[in-house]
């Protein structure tokens, strides 16, 4: 909750961390105990040097409606996108989707290996909603839609129902979840 308290810490020189999940930058101060004492802390996002950071928000999926032929096990599609997508400081004109969980703005890739990222390691200049060894049988789909006008429109990417490739296919373990790449340049 962001509170926290000691009935009885020893006299002395501390060091204090406060973190709080990736989003945040973990924080640590010297404290010195002589009695009752505050320590506050103020946690900053986590930003890189393009303002890219990560928030906690609020679910708002967005099914779409447009079944990509993309099916079966490490596949990757071409998919024009509606409008130019700023990333990294260059604008794409077109994704590759793959059944892996994963969107990039440079090739066809389907890597199944999630890496520690950054990596040299393709695929780069991509987003990552939930890259794992995934399959997209008849059950399943890949998605897009399009949501608002100009300048301030959406491109939903979704993955609905797809298996993980080691479950079974008479297995019921399977995931949902989306990328939303916004006009001007945000992603969620």
């Amino acid at each position: 909750s962001g509170f926290y308290s000691f009935a009885s810490v020893p006299e002395g020189s501390y060091n204090v961390r406060a973190e709080s999940g990736r989003c945040f930058d973990p924080q640590t101060q010297e404290l010195v105990v002589d009695g009752d004492e505050t320590l506050d802390f103020s946690l900053s996002l986590r930003t890189d040097d393009y303002g890219y950071f990560c928030t906690l928000t609020t679910p708002a999926y967005v099914e779409a409606t447009n079944v990509l032929p993309l099916t079966g096990d490490d596949t990757s599609l071409t998919v024009p996108l509606p409008f130019p997508f700023t990333f990294y400081g260059k604008d794409y004109e077109t994704a590759f989707v793959t059944t892996n969980g994963h969107v990039n703005f440079l090739a066809l890739n389907s890597s199944l290996s999630n890496v520690s990222i950054p990596s040299t390691v393709a695929p780069n200049a991509a987003i990552y909603p939930f890259w794992d060894d995934l399959f997209v049988d008849g059950d399943a789909s890949v998605r897009s839609e399009l949501l608002g006008s100009a300048p301030n429109r959406m491109f939903v990417i979704e993955w609905r129902n797809v298996r993980f490739f080691s479950t079974p296919p008479d297995l019921t373990r399977r995931v949902d979840f989306e990328v939303i790449l916004h006009e001007d340049g945000r992603i969620r």
